[in-house]
Protein backbone atom coordinates (compact mmCIF):
# COMPACT_ATOMS: atom_id res chain seq x y z
CA UNK A 1 0.00 0.00 0.00
CA UNK A 2 1.22 3.50 -0.79
CA UNK A 3 1.28 5.49 2.44
CA UNK A 4 0.30 9.13 2.43
CA UNK A 5 1.82 11.66 4.82
CA UNK A 6 -0.47 13.46 7.24
CA UNK A 7 -0.23 16.63 5.19
CA UNK A 8 -2.11 14.92 2.36
CA UNK A 9 -5.08 13.87 4.48
CA UNK A 10 -8.35 15.44 3.31
CA UNK A 11 -9.11 17.83 6.12
CA UNK A 12 -12.87 17.63 5.65
CA UNK A 13 -12.49 13.92 6.15
CA UNK A 14 -10.70 14.12 9.46
CA UNK A 15 -13.94 14.25 11.45
CA UNK A 16 -15.24 10.77 12.11
CA UNK A 17 -16.92 9.28 15.10
CA UNK A 18 -13.81 9.40 17.25
CA UNK A 19 -12.50 12.82 16.12
CA UNK A 20 -8.80 12.12 16.37
CA UNK A 21 -7.38 15.37 15.06
CA UNK A 22 -3.84 16.52 15.57
CA UNK A 23 -5.03 19.62 17.43
CA UNK A 24 -7.58 17.94 19.70
CA UNK A 25 -7.15 15.66 22.71
CA UNK A 26 -8.80 12.23 22.67
CA UNK A 27 -12.47 11.81 23.68
CA UNK A 28 -11.76 11.14 27.35
CA UNK A 29 -10.08 14.58 27.61
CA UNK A 30 -12.69 16.69 25.82
CA UNK A 31 -15.69 18.72 26.80
CA UNK A 32 -18.94 19.01 24.92
CA UNK A 33 -18.78 19.89 21.20
CA UNK A 34 -19.33 23.60 21.75
CA UNK A 35 -16.62 23.72 24.40
CA UNK A 36 -14.16 22.02 22.09
CA UNK A 37 -14.60 24.76 19.51
CA UNK A 38 -13.94 27.51 22.03
CA UNK A 39 -11.35 25.69 24.11
CA UNK A 40 -9.74 22.82 22.17
CA UNK A 41 -7.10 22.21 24.82
CA UNK A 42 -7.32 20.27 28.09
CA UNK A 43 -10.29 20.85 30.41
CA UNK A 44 -10.34 20.42 34.15
CA UNK A 45 -11.79 17.04 35.08
CA UNK A 46 -14.41 18.51 37.40
CA UNK A 47 -15.77 20.92 34.82
CA UNK A 48 -15.78 18.18 32.20
CA UNK A 49 -17.76 15.80 34.41
CA UNK A 50 -20.31 18.49 35.25
CA UNK A 51 -20.77 19.47 31.60
CA UNK A 52 -21.18 15.85 30.52
CA UNK A 53 -23.77 15.12 33.21
CA UNK A 54 -25.75 18.25 32.28
CA UNK A 55 -25.67 17.31 28.60
CA UNK A 56 -26.83 13.79 29.39
CA UNK A 57 -29.72 15.01 31.54
CA UNK A 58 -30.78 17.49 28.86
CA UNK A 59 -30.76 14.79 26.21
CA UNK A 60 -32.74 12.44 28.46
CA UNK A 61 -35.36 15.11 29.00
CA UNK A 62 -35.68 15.72 25.26
CA UNK A 63 -36.09 12.02 24.58
CA UNK A 64 -38.67 11.56 27.30
CA UNK A 65 -40.81 14.56 26.34
CA UNK A 66 -40.80 13.96 22.58
CA UNK A 67 -40.90 10.19 22.44
CA UNK A 68 -43.53 8.39 20.37
CA UNK A 69 -44.81 5.34 22.28
CA UNK A 70 -45.58 2.12 20.49
CA UNK A 71 -42.81 2.13 17.90
CA UNK A 72 -41.30 -1.31 17.20
CA UNK A 73 -37.69 -2.24 17.91
CA UNK A 74 -35.63 -0.30 15.40
CA UNK A 75 -32.61 -0.73 13.24
CA UNK A 76 -31.53 2.85 13.91
CA UNK A 77 -28.43 3.58 15.98
CA UNK A 78 -26.75 6.24 18.10
CA UNK A 79 -23.35 6.99 19.62
CA UNK A 80 -23.23 7.39 23.42
CA UNK A 81 -20.38 9.34 24.99
CA UNK A 82 -17.84 8.53 27.66
CA UNK A 83 -20.02 9.73 30.54
CA UNK A 84 -22.18 6.60 30.49
CA UNK A 85 -19.21 4.36 31.18
CA UNK A 86 -16.99 6.68 33.17
CA UNK A 87 -19.28 7.49 36.10
CA UNK A 88 -21.97 5.44 37.88
CA UNK A 89 -25.60 5.99 36.91
CA UNK A 90 -28.74 5.21 38.84
CA UNK A 91 -31.23 2.67 37.57
CA UNK A 92 -33.67 5.51 36.96
CA UNK A 93 -31.19 7.37 34.74
CA UNK A 94 -30.41 4.29 32.67
CA UNK A 95 -34.08 3.31 32.48
CA UNK A 96 -34.98 6.77 31.16
CA UNK A 97 -32.20 6.55 28.59
CA UNK A 98 -33.29 3.10 27.44
CA UNK A 99 -36.97 3.98 27.26
CA UNK A 100 -36.24 7.22 25.44
CA UNK A 101 -34.13 5.51 22.78
CA UNK A 102 -36.73 2.78 22.39
CA UNK A 103 -39.40 5.41 21.76
CA UNK A 104 -37.28 6.73 18.92
CA UNK A 105 -36.89 3.32 17.33
CA UNK A 106 -33.17 3.19 18.14
CA UNK A 107 -32.17 -0.41 18.70
CA UNK A 108 -28.36 -0.16 18.49
CA UNK A 109 -26.12 1.90 20.77
CA UNK A 110 -22.37 2.41 20.39
CA UNK A 111 -21.03 3.13 23.88
CA UNK A 112 -17.63 4.82 24.10
CA UNK A 113 -15.35 2.32 25.80
CA UNK A 114 -11.69 3.10 25.16
CA UNK A 115 -9.08 4.18 22.63
CA UNK A 116 -5.56 2.98 21.88
CA UNK A 117 -3.20 5.79 22.79
CA UNK A 118 0.04 6.67 21.04
CA UNK A 119 2.02 4.74 23.67
CA UNK A 120 -0.05 1.66 22.71
CA UNK A 121 -1.90 1.46 26.01
CA UNK A 122 -5.67 1.58 26.41
CA UNK A 123 -7.40 4.48 28.08
CA UNK A 124 -8.95 2.95 31.20
CA UNK A 125 -11.27 5.73 32.39
CA UNK A 126 -14.42 3.68 31.75
CA UNK A 127 -13.22 0.28 32.90
CA UNK A 128 -14.50 0.49 36.48
CA UNK A 129 -18.14 1.26 35.68
CA UNK A 130 -18.90 0.38 32.07
CA UNK A 131 -19.79 -3.24 32.75
CA UNK A 132 -22.42 -2.10 35.23
CA UNK A 133 -23.87 0.34 32.71
CA UNK A 134 -24.10 -2.37 30.05
CA UNK A 135 -25.90 -4.66 32.48
CA UNK A 136 -28.32 -1.90 33.48
CA UNK A 137 -29.08 -0.85 29.92
CA UNK A 138 -29.68 -4.41 28.73
CA UNK A 139 -31.92 -5.07 31.71
CA UNK A 140 -34.16 -2.14 30.79
CA UNK A 141 -33.91 -2.64 27.02
CA UNK A 142 -33.21 -6.36 26.44
CA UNK A 143 -34.07 -6.18 22.73
CA UNK A 144 -31.31 -3.66 22.05
CA UNK A 145 -27.82 -4.25 20.67
CA UNK A 146 -25.12 -2.68 22.86
CA UNK A 147 -21.72 -2.39 21.17
CA UNK A 148 -18.34 -1.38 22.59
CA UNK A 149 -17.18 1.72 20.72
CA UNK A 150 -13.39 1.32 20.40
CA UNK A 151 -11.23 4.14 19.03
CA UNK A 152 -8.13 3.33 16.99
CA UNK A 153 -6.14 6.29 15.63
CA UNK A 154 -4.28 4.74 12.71
CA UNK A 155 -1.63 7.43 12.32
CA UNK A 156 -0.94 8.38 15.93
CA UNK A 157 1.91 9.24 15.91
CA UNK A 158 2.56 7.44 12.60
CA UNK A 159 0.87 4.72 10.54
CA UNK A 160 0.73 1.61 12.72
CA UNK A 161 -1.68 -0.96 11.27
CA UNK A 162 1.33 -2.78 9.78
CA UNK A 163 2.32 -3.75 13.34
CA UNK A 164 1.10 -7.34 13.81
CA UNK A 165 1.41 -7.11 17.60
CA UNK A 166 -0.75 -4.00 17.65
CA UNK A 167 -3.42 -5.70 15.55
CA UNK A 168 -3.47 -8.58 18.03
CA UNK A 169 -3.70 -6.08 20.88
CA UNK A 170 -6.83 -4.57 19.32
CA UNK A 171 -8.29 -8.02 18.71
CA UNK A 172 -7.72 -9.21 22.27
CA UNK A 173 -9.20 -6.02 23.71
CA UNK A 174 -12.23 -6.45 21.46
CA UNK A 175 -12.65 -9.91 22.93
CA UNK A 176 -12.34 -8.45 26.43
CA UNK A 177 -15.23 -6.03 25.84
CA UNK A 178 -17.45 -9.05 25.24
CA UNK A 179 -16.23 -11.43 27.93
CA UNK A 180 -15.50 -8.91 30.72
CA UNK A 181 -17.73 -5.89 30.07
CA UNK A 182 -20.71 -7.80 28.68
CA UNK A 183 -21.20 -6.01 25.36
CA UNK A 184 -23.21 -7.67 22.60
CA UNK A 185 -20.77 -6.64 19.89
CA UNK A 186 -17.78 -4.51 18.88
CA UNK A 187 -17.95 -1.15 17.10
CA UNK A 188 -14.45 -0.42 15.78
CA UNK A 189 -13.67 3.18 14.83
CA UNK A 190 -10.29 3.19 13.06
CA UNK A 191 -9.15 6.29 11.19
CA UNK A 192 -7.94 7.29 8.77
CA UNK A 193 -8.13 4.18 6.59
CA UNK A 194 -7.29 4.55 2.90
CA UNK A 195 -8.60 2.41 0.09
CA UNK A 196 -7.06 -1.04 -0.39
CA UNK A 197 -5.27 -1.04 2.98
CA UNK A 198 -4.54 -4.75 3.39
CA UNK A 199 -3.46 -4.23 7.01
CA UNK A 200 -6.91 -2.97 7.95
CA UNK A 201 -8.47 -6.03 6.35
CA UNK A 202 -6.01 -8.20 8.32
CA UNK A 203 -7.07 -6.41 11.51
CA UNK A 204 -10.74 -7.14 10.85
CA UNK A 205 -9.97 -10.81 10.23
CA UNK A 206 -8.06 -11.03 13.50
CA UNK A 207 -10.78 -9.28 15.50
CA UNK A 208 -13.25 -11.77 14.06
CA UNK A 209 -10.97 -14.64 15.06
CA UNK A 210 -10.83 -13.44 18.67
CA UNK A 211 -14.47 -12.47 19.22
CA UNK A 212 -15.85 -15.47 17.35
CA UNK A 213 -18.28 -15.91 14.47
CA UNK A 214 -21.43 -15.08 16.44
CA UNK A 215 -20.40 -11.72 17.95
CA UNK A 216 -21.49 -8.77 15.78
CA UNK A 217 -18.59 -6.75 14.38
CA UNK A 218 -19.47 -3.19 13.40
CA UNK A 219 -17.12 -0.63 11.82
CA UNK A 220 -17.18 3.03 10.88
CA UNK A 221 -16.14 3.80 7.31
CA UNK A 222 -15.44 7.12 5.59
CA UNK A 223 -17.76 8.45 2.90
CA UNK A 224 -16.53 9.06 -0.62
CA UNK A 225 -15.05 12.50 0.03
CA UNK A 226 -14.11 13.04 -3.58
CA UNK A 227 -17.08 11.74 -5.52
CA UNK A 228 -15.31 11.77 -8.89
CA UNK A 229 -18.69 11.88 -10.62
CA UNK A 230 -20.03 14.76 -12.77
CA UNK A 231 -23.00 16.42 -11.13
CA UNK A 232 -22.13 15.14 -7.65
CA UNK A 233 -20.68 17.90 -5.45
CA UNK A 234 -17.53 17.37 -3.41
CA UNK A 235 -15.99 19.43 -0.63
CA UNK A 236 -13.27 21.89 -1.64
CA UNK A 237 -10.48 20.37 0.46
CA UNK A 238 -10.73 16.70 -0.43
CA UNK A 239 -7.85 15.05 -2.27
CA UNK A 240 -8.37 13.43 -5.65
CA UNK A 241 -8.23 9.88 -4.26
CA UNK A 242 -10.16 10.41 -1.02
CA UNK A 243 -12.57 7.54 -1.55
CA UNK A 244 -12.55 3.77 -1.21
CA UNK A 245 -12.76 1.63 -4.32
CA UNK A 246 -15.98 -0.33 -4.73
CA UNK A 247 -13.99 -3.56 -4.51
CA UNK A 248 -12.50 -2.50 -1.18
CA UNK A 249 -15.92 -1.52 0.19
CA UNK A 250 -17.13 -4.97 -0.77
CA UNK A 251 -14.13 -6.73 0.80
CA UNK A 252 -14.53 -4.88 4.08
CA UNK A 253 -18.28 -5.43 4.04
CA UNK A 254 -17.72 -9.15 3.66
CA UNK A 255 -15.53 -9.22 6.79
CA UNK A 256 -17.98 -7.52 9.14
CA UNK A 257 -21.62 -7.60 10.20
CA UNK A 258 -22.33 -3.88 10.05
CA UNK A 259 -20.94 -0.99 8.00
CA UNK A 260 -21.63 2.50 9.36
CA UNK A 261 -20.96 5.28 6.84
CA UNK A 262 -19.96 8.57 8.49
CA UNK A 263 -21.84 10.68 5.97
CA UNK A 264 -21.00 14.13 7.30
CA UNK A 265 -18.23 16.71 7.48
CA UNK A 266 -18.52 17.05 3.73
CA UNK A 267 -17.34 20.64 3.50
CA UNK A 268 -20.33 21.49 1.30
CA UNK A 269 -22.03 24.86 1.54
CA UNK A 270 -25.71 24.31 0.64
CA UNK A 271 -28.34 21.85 1.92
CA UNK A 272 -29.22 20.92 -1.67
CA UNK A 273 -25.62 19.91 -2.42
CA UNK A 274 -25.50 17.92 0.81
CA UNK A 275 -28.67 16.06 -0.15
CA UNK A 276 -27.20 15.11 -3.52
CA UNK A 277 -23.92 14.09 -1.88
CA UNK A 278 -25.77 12.03 0.74
CA UNK A 279 -27.83 10.22 -1.89
CA UNK A 280 -24.58 9.42 -3.71
CA UNK A 281 -23.11 7.87 -0.56
CA UNK A 282 -26.16 5.63 -0.19
CA UNK A 283 -25.90 4.59 -3.83
CA UNK A 284 -22.19 3.86 -3.68
CA UNK A 285 -22.32 1.67 -0.59
CA UNK A 286 -25.49 -0.11 -1.65
CA UNK A 287 -23.97 -1.01 -5.02
CA UNK A 288 -20.85 -2.32 -3.29
CA UNK A 289 -22.63 -4.40 -0.66
CA UNK A 290 -25.62 -5.64 -2.68
CA UNK A 291 -23.71 -8.49 -4.39
CA UNK A 292 -22.68 -9.97 -1.04
CA UNK A 293 -24.56 -13.06 0.00
CA UNK A 294 -23.76 -12.23 3.62
CA UNK A 295 -26.33 -10.32 5.67
CA UNK A 296 -24.36 -7.10 6.26
CA UNK A 297 -26.20 -4.20 7.88
CA UNK A 298 -25.69 -0.77 6.32
CA UNK A 299 -26.23 2.21 8.60
CA UNK A 300 -25.96 5.80 7.34
CA UNK A 301 -24.55 8.17 9.97
CA UNK A 302 -25.97 11.69 10.20
CA UNK A 303 -24.64 14.64 12.27
CA UNK A 304 -26.18 16.64 15.11
CA UNK A 305 -22.95 18.13 16.48
CA UNK A 306 -21.99 21.80 16.60
CA UNK A 307 -20.28 23.71 13.79
CA UNK A 308 -16.74 22.60 12.99
CA UNK A 309 -15.56 24.59 9.98
CA UNK A 310 -14.65 24.04 7.28
CA UNK A 311 -16.05 20.52 7.26
CA UNK A 312 -19.35 20.75 9.09
CA UNK A 313 -21.95 23.52 9.00
CA UNK A 314 -25.13 22.47 10.88
CA UNK A 315 -27.20 24.73 8.63
CA UNK A 316 -26.01 22.67 5.65
CA UNK A 317 -25.62 19.21 7.17
CA UNK A 318 -28.89 19.38 9.08
CA UNK A 319 -31.00 16.42 10.16
CA UNK A 320 -33.65 17.35 7.60
CA UNK A 321 -31.15 17.62 4.72
CA UNK A 322 -29.45 14.38 5.73
CA UNK A 323 -32.71 12.43 5.84
CA UNK A 324 -33.88 13.94 2.55
CA UNK A 325 -30.62 12.78 0.94
CA UNK A 326 -30.91 9.28 2.39
CA UNK A 327 -34.49 8.99 1.15
CA UNK A 328 -33.41 10.18 -2.28
CA UNK A 329 -30.69 7.52 -2.38
CA UNK A 330 -33.10 4.79 -1.28
CA UNK A 331 -35.71 5.82 -3.84
CA UNK A 332 -33.13 5.63 -6.64
CA UNK A 333 -32.18 2.00 -6.01
CA UNK A 334 -34.54 -0.89 -5.25
CA UNK A 335 -31.78 -2.73 -3.37
CA UNK A 336 -31.28 0.19 -1.00
CA UNK A 337 -34.59 -0.36 0.78
CA UNK A 338 -33.38 -3.82 1.80
CA UNK A 339 -29.75 -2.93 2.56
CA UNK A 340 -30.06 0.34 4.48
CA UNK A 341 -30.89 -0.83 7.98
CA UNK A 342 -31.35 2.62 9.42
CA UNK A 343 -29.88 5.94 10.46
CA UNK A 344 -27.03 6.39 12.94
CA UNK A 345 -27.22 9.65 14.93
CA UNK A 346 -23.89 11.26 15.80
CA UNK A 347 -24.23 11.92 18.62
CA UNK A 348 -26.51 11.49 21.61
CA UNK A 349 -24.87 14.23 23.67
CA UNK A 350 -25.33 16.86 20.95
CA UNK A 351 -28.86 16.02 19.77
CA UNK A 352 -31.37 18.60 20.91
CA UNK A 353 -35.17 18.50 21.11
CA UNK A 354 -35.84 20.11 17.68
CA UNK A 355 -33.50 17.60 16.02
CA UNK A 356 -35.23 14.68 17.73
CA UNK A 357 -38.55 16.02 16.51
CA UNK A 358 -37.26 16.42 12.94
CA UNK A 359 -35.87 12.88 12.99
CA UNK A 360 -39.19 11.55 14.28
CA UNK A 361 -41.27 13.46 11.73
CA UNK A 362 -39.14 12.91 8.62
CA UNK A 363 -37.77 9.43 9.29
CA UNK A 364 -39.93 7.50 11.74
CA UNK A 365 -43.38 8.79 10.83
CA UNK A 366 -42.81 8.61 7.08
CA UNK A 367 -41.22 5.17 7.35
CA UNK A 368 -44.36 3.92 9.08
CA UNK A 369 -46.65 5.14 6.29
Amino acid sequence: MTRRPRSQLPQTGRHVAGRYRSNLPPPDKRGRPGERIRRPGFILAGALALGIVCAALTALAALWLLGSPGLPLGENAIWLGIDWGEIPHTNEQVRNLAQGLSRYDIGTVYVWTSWLRDDETWSETTFEHIGTFVEQFKRFYPESRVYAWIGLPVDLPAYRLDDAELRTQVATFSQRTITEFGFDGVHLNAEPVWSDDENYAALLREVRQYVGPDVPLSITVPPDWNTGTPGIPAGPQTTTDAMWSQDYKQLVGFLVDEVVVMAYNSGLTTPDDYQVWMAFQVSQFVSALAPLSEDTRLVIGIPTYDAEPPGHDPAVESVSAAIAGIRRGIAADAAAAELVSGIGIYAYWSTEAPEWETYRRLWLDQSAE
